[in-house]
C-alpha cells in the first residue's frame, strides 16, 4: 500500500539521515540513491543528497591522500592536497571525522615538504647521480637533503655493470646511509 511504501521511505530518511550526522558519507549516499532510483520525485532526498555526495567525495580524496602520504612528494598531488585541507576547513560544524582528517592532512602535507638528510656511501671511483636530483660525482661517503618520496640512485664506473637503486625517503628515518 502507499501508506506502507512512504512509512518505508522515511524509515530509510531517517537511517540516512542518521547515517550523515555519524559523517559515514558513504552509506548515506548509498540510501539517498536507492531512494531516488524507486521514487526520482523526492526532493527531500535529493536535497539531502547533494551534500551527502560532496561531503562523501571530499572523505574519499582525503582518505586516499592520508593512505598514500608518500605521493604527496609530488607536486600535482602536494598542490591538491592543500586545496583539498582548504576545502575540508571551509565546512561549517565539520564532525570529528572530518577535524581527524584535517590535523592529519595538515600534519602529512607538512611532512612532505620538510627535507630529510641521508647520507650516500660509495667507493670513490664510481660517478653517483641522483635520478632529477643532482649528479654527486664520485666519493666515499656524502650527504643530500631530499624531500620525502622514492628516488633512484645509479652508479656508473667504467669497465663495470651501471647499478640502480630505489630508495624512500621519509620522515621517520633521517640520517639513513644508502
Amino acid at each position: 500500500t502507499t501508506e506502507q511504501s512512504q512509512q518505508l521511505v522515511d524509515q530509510q530518511m531517517i537511517q540516512a539521515d542518521t547515517l550523515a550526522q555519524q559523517e559515514q558519507w558513504h552509506e548515506a549516499l548509498a540510501i539517498y540513491q536507492q531512494l531516488l532510483l524507486a521514487d526520482n520525485s523526492l526532493t527531500e532526498a535529493k536535497i539531502s543528497m547533494i551534500s551527502v555526495s560532496v561531503r562523501s567525495t571530499l572523505d574519499r580524496q582525503i582518505t586516499k591522500l592520508l593512505d598514500d602520504p608518500r605521493s604527496l612528494a609530488a607536486s600535482p598531488v602536494f598542490y591538491r592536497g592543500t586545496n583539498l585541507l582548504a576545502d575540508a576547513r571551509g565546512i561549517i560544524n565539520p564532525g570529528p571525522r572530518l577535524r581527524r582528517q584535517i590535523n592529519q592532512l595538515d600534519k602529512a602535507l607538512d611532512a612532505s615538504q620538510i627535507p630529510v638528510t641521508i647520507i650516500i656511501q660509495s667507493d670513490n671511483l664510481t660517478q653517483i647521480t641522483v635520478y632529477k636530483v643532482a649528479d654527486l660525482g664520485a666519493f666515499q661517503e656524502t650527504s643530500i637533503s631530499l624531500k620525502p618520496g622514492l628516488y633512484v640512485a645509479a652508479g656508473q664506473r667504467f669497465g663495470y655493470r651501471d647499478v640502480r637503486v630505489e630508495f624512500e625517503v621519509s620522515a621517520q628515518t633521517p640520517m639513513e646511509s644508502i
